[in-house]
């Protein structure tokens, strides 16, 4: 399954992968490893963040600053 998705990164020049903080990461390590592709953490439970009116927000802007710093090389 990982040389599957090695395979897959390389065709379609996949430039980010992302995990989740709730998941072990070791096969997203493995695949950066393996392929060079930069990495990121996407929260979409909030797992960081204290319960109150602005989590969602917090999570959003979290989320949106992960997906930009990974797919501008800055992770």
């Amino acid at each position: 399954r990982i040389a599957e998705i090695r395979r897959a990164i390389a065709r379609l020049r996949v430039a980010c992968i992302f995990s989740e903080p709730q998941f072990r990461p070791g096969l997203i390590r493995q695949i950066v490893r393996d392929t060079g592709v930069r990495s990121g953490v996407l929260d979409p439970l909030g797992v960081g963040f204290e319960s109150g009116p602005d989590l969602y927000f917090l999570m959003m802007r979290r989320n949106a600053e992960a997906l930009r710093a990974c797919l501008q090389g800055a992770n």
